[in-house]
C-alpha cells in the first residue's frame, strides 16, 4: 500500500470538484457510509439518480470537507472508477465550446493557488466578457496557455476582489487567504517567555515582540524614540534562538552601541562585527578573530553590519557600441559572503535607511532578505518625509498586502501625472493607511502612552538676530533672481535642483553665521543653570566654532564640550556619550543632526537645542529623542530652535512643522486639515524655492 498515492488520492478529493462528488457516490455503491453521514449519503444518491443534475457550491463544499477521511477505504477498494468520475464531471460541470479559442472552459468560477517561490492563483470558469474584463483590471492578469485558465497575482487585493465576483477558493487558496490577510491575523499576547535573557523587559516591550511573531515574524516596530526597540529586536531575536546565526544592519553608528546591547541582554553569545572588505572567498571570513567582539557560545551568533558595506562594488567600462556598463564585482564586500550562511533572522535598525529602492544598498539589502524568513524592522521615524517612502518596506514585510507600488501611490499618495511622469510626493486617505499598516505590519507605542513616568517634552522656538543683514538681504536677492529665471518645480532636472540645494544652503550658511554670537550668548545663559546641554548643527564648520569657544573637555584644560560628528570614529563617538553621560565636567555634547541624531543616550541632558535646520523633519524627532527616553529623570524635557528671523530658516521651520504632521497621520492616525493639502503635493524643494520667491 503507498502512503503517496493514498495522499495523493485524499488531496485530490479535497481539491476537485469531481473527485469530492465521484467519491461520495462510489462510497455509495460500496455502501461504505452506513448511515453514518446521511448528508453525503443523500447527496450521492441524489446525483447517482440524475446524471443531468448540476451539483451546488453548499453541496460540493460539504463534500470536499466529509469525504477525504473515506480516502484509505477508497483506496483500498480500487480508487474511483473512470465513469464514476465521468458521472461526476458531467454533473459539476457544463462543457462548452469557445469558438474563438477552441478550447473547453467550465461555467463555475473556480480559484486555486500554485503554491511555489512567487505563488499565482488560477482561475477557470464558463468564457464570459463580463468576468474576463473585471479579471484584467486586478493585478497583473494573463491567460496560461498551458494550463488554459486565466493567471494572477497571489496576493491579498486580488483574492478579495475575486470574492467580491462570486469565485469560490479552493482548500490551498482559502488556507493562503487566511494566512495572509491581516483581517485574520491573530490577536498579539500580552506576554511572551523568552529564555536566556539576562534582564527583564517592560511589560510593552514583551508585547512588542508577541506582536512580531503573530505576524509570521515579519513586522515593522515602530514605537516613539527611546522606548526600547534595540532591546525589544534583541529579545526578539533571543525568541528565535534556533535561528541562528542572528544578523543586525544598522547605521555605522551603531554597530557598537548594538554589540554593547547584545552583552548586556544575553547570556554568554558570539558577537562579530564586520567592517570594510572581506579579504578571502569563503563565508567562513565572517567568523575570524579580526571581526570578532565577543567570543561565547558557538551556537548563539550574532552579526552586526552597517547598510553601506553590504552592497559589492562595481567596474565601469564603456562596450563596442560607445554605451557605459556597469558590472558588479562579485564578493567585493559582504552581500554574497552573507548569503551563503542561509541566515534565518535578521533586524534592520533605523530601516528609513533603505527607504529609496533605486539605492545600491536598498538593492543589496532587499536581495539579502529576500530569502530571510523572520525579519523585524525598527524604526521610530520609518517614513522620514512623505508616504511613498514607506512602500519599500511594507512591500518587504508583507509582499501580499502590499505588492503594486502603482496602486499604493494611487490611493495613498494622491499620484499625480506631471505630463513627464508620475509624481508621488503627495498623500491620501492616511487615516486608512494607518489602519491597515497598524493590523498588518506594525507595532507603534508613544511615549505618553506607555511611560507615565517619563516627562513631558516642549518645543520653544527662540528668536535670534542676525548681525549680517546685508550680506544675507544682498544674497537672498541674488538665490531669488536665479529661482525666477528657472522657475523651479518638480519638474526640474536633477543637476537644476542640485544647483538649487547650493543655492539654499549658501542662504542657511549665512543666517547660521549672522545668528551664531547670539547662539553662544544663549547657551551660556543656559549653561548658567547648572544643566547640561546637547546642540545640534548641520554643518562641521559651526561645530568647530563652537568647540574653539567650549573648548574639548579632552583637549583643552578649561574645556566643558565633546562633539560627535561624521568625522568622529566609531570608538571615539562611544567614548564621547560616555564623557558626557558621566562627567560632571563636560556639560556641553555638540553634535551633527545627521551623525548624532541617532543611536545615542544622552539623557544626562534635559534640553536638546538646535542651531541650524536639516530639511528632514524625521532627523529633528530622532535628535530630539536623544535624551527623551528611557533613563530621562528630569520633570521635563524642552527642545529649543534657535530660528534667525526674516530668514530661510522661519520658512523651513514652518516647512517642517507641516510635514511633521503628515508622518503623525501615517504613523499615528492624527488627522491633517485641510489646508496644509495643498503644500503636501510639492517636494521640500520646490516649497522652498516658492517661498524664498514669493
Amino acid at each position: 500500500m503507498s502512503s503517496i498515492e493514498i495522499h495523493k488520492l485524499s488531496r485530490r478529493i479535497a481539491v476537485h470538484d469531481r473527485y469530492a462528488l465521484g467519491a461520495a457516490m462510489q462510497a455509495l455503491k460500496l455502501n461504505l457510509f452506513k448511515g453514518n453521514d446521511a448528508i453525503c449519503e443523500k447527496i450521492a444518491r441524489q446525483y447517482l439518480s440524475n446524471p443531468n443534475m448540476k451539483i451546488n457550491n453548499l453541496q460540493l463544499d460539504t463534500l470536499k470537507k466529509r469525504m477525504v477521511p473515506y480516502s484509505l477505504v477508497l483506496f483500498e477498494n480500487g480508487g474511483i472508477p473512470e465513469n464514476i468520475l465521468e458521472h461526476a464531471a458531467n454533473c459539476t460541470y457544463t462543457i462548452t465550446q469557445n469558438k474563438g479559442t477552441n478550447k473547453n472552459v467550465i461555467e463555475r468560477k473556480y480559484a486555486s493557488i500554485k503554491i511555489s517561490k512567487y505563488p499565482s492563483i488560477y482561475l477557470a470558469f464558463k468564457f464570459d466578457p463580463g468576468v474576463i474584463e473585471q479579471i484584467r483590471k486586478l493585478d497583473t492578469p494573463k491567460f496560461d496557455t498551458l494550463t488554459k485558465s486565466w493567471k494572477i497575482r497571489a496576493t491579498i487585493r486580488n483574492c478579495e476582489e475575486l470574492l467580491k465576483i462570486e469565485f469560490t477558493f479552493s482548500p490551498e487558496l482559502e488556507e493562503w487567504y487566511h494566512t495572509h490577510s491581516y483581517k485574520f491575523y491573530p490577536t498579539p499576547q500580552k506576554h511572551i517567555k523568552i529564555k536566556g535573557l539576562q534582564k527583564e523587559l517592560r511589560p510593552f516591550q514583551e508585547e512588542g515582540i508577541a506582536y512580531v511573531v503573530s505576524r509570521h515574524n515579519r513586522a515593522l516596530i515602530g514605537d516613539d524614540m527611546g522606548l526600547g526597540k534595540t532591546v525589544q529586536g534583541i529579545g526578539w531575536m533571543q525568541y528565535l534562538i534556533k535561528a541562528r546565526p542572528a544578523l543586525i544592519v544598522c547605521p555605522a553608528s551603531l554597530k557598537y552601541n548594538w554589540a554593547k546591547e547584545i552583552l548586556l541582554w544575553v547570556e554568554n553569545p558570539s558577537i562579530y562585527v564586520l567592517n570594510g572588505s572581506p579579504t578571502s572567498k569563503t563565508p567562513d571570513q565572517i567568523f575570524t578573530k579580526q571581526h570578532l567582539y565577543h567570543q561565547g557560545d558557538k551556537k548563539n551568533k550574532f552579526i552586526i553590519i552597517n547598510y553601506d558595506i553590504i552592497p559589492n562594488d562595481f567596474k565601469r567600462k564603456i562596450s563596442s557600441e560607445g554605451k557605459k556598463i556597469k558590472t558588479e564585482i562579485k564578493y567585493s564586500k559582504w552581500v554574497d559572503y552573507l548569503k551563503e550562511l542561509e541566515i534565518q533572522c535578521v533586524a534592520l535598525d533605523e530601516v528609513q535607511y533603505i527607504k529609496n529602492k533605486e539605492a545600491v544598498r536598498t538593492i543589496a539589502t532587499l536581495a539579502l532578505c529576500k530569502e530571510i524568513p523572520n525579519i523585524v524592522a525598527l524604526s521610530g521615524t520609518p517614513i522620514e518625509n512623505r508616504p511613498i517612502e514607506f512602500f519599500t518596506l511594507l512591500n518587504l514585510l508583507n509582499p501580499y498586502q502590499f505588492s503594486n507600488k502603482l496602486e499604493y501611490a494611487m490611493r495613498y499618495c494622491n499620484a499625480q501625472h506631471n505630463g513627464f511622469g508620475w509624481d508621488f510626493k503627495g498623500f491620501s486617505n492616511l487615516k486608512e493607511l494607518h489602519t491597515i499598516v497598524s493590523q498588518s505590519v506594525m507595532i507603534r507605542r508613544l511615549k505618553e502612552e506607555v511611560l507615565t513616568e517619563l516627562p513631558p517634552k516642549i518645543r520653544i522656538t527662540v528668536d535670534m538676530e542676525i548681525d549680517n543683514r546685508k550680506e544675507y538681504d544682498k544674497a537672498k536677492a541674488d538665490v531669488t533672481a536665479w529661482f525666477r529665471s528657472k522657475g523651479l518645480n518638480s519638474k526640474a532636472d536633477s543637476s537644476e535642483k542640485a544647483k538649487a540645494l547650493v543655492k539654499i544652503n549658501t542662504l542657511l550658511q549665512l543666517s547660521a553665521k549672522g545668528k551664531l554670537r547670539n547662539c553662544i550668548e544663549w547657551i551660556n545663559t543656559y549653561l548658567e543653570s547648572g544643566k547640561k546641554l546637547v546642540v545640534f548643527a548641520t554643518h562641521q564648520a559651526t561645530i568647530d566654532m563652537l568647540l574653539k569657544e567650549f573648548g574639548h573637555v579632552i583637549r583643552d584644560k578649561e574645556g566643558i564640550a565633546v562633539e560627535v560628528d561624521g568625522r568622529t570614529s566609531l570608538k571615539v563617538r562611544q567614548q564621547h556619550v560616555e564623557i558626557f553621560q558621566t562627567n560632571d565636567k563636560c556639560r556641553l555634547f555638540l553634535g551633527n543632526l545627521q551623525a548624532a541624531g541617532v543611536g545615542l543616550t544622552l539623557t544626562a541632558a534635559s534640553a536638546t537645542c538646535s542651531i541650524e535646520l536639516g530639511l528632514v523633519p524625521g532627523h529633528h524627532l530622532q535628535a530630539e529623542d536623544r535624551v527623551h527616553r528611557i533613563g530621562q529623570l528630569s520633570d521635563s524635557v524642552f527642545a529649543y530652535y534657535l530660528i534667525a528671523r526674516r530668514t530661510i530658516e522661519e520658512d523651513i521651520a514652518q516647512l517642517l512643522s507641516t510635514k511633521h504632521d503628515t508622518l503623525k497621520s501615517t504613523l499615528d492616525g492624527i488627522e491633517i486639515s485641510n489646508s496644509d493639502v495643498d503644500m503636501q503635493q510639492h517636494s521640500m524643494l520646490s516649497d522652498i524655492a516658492q517661498r524664498i520667491v514669493f
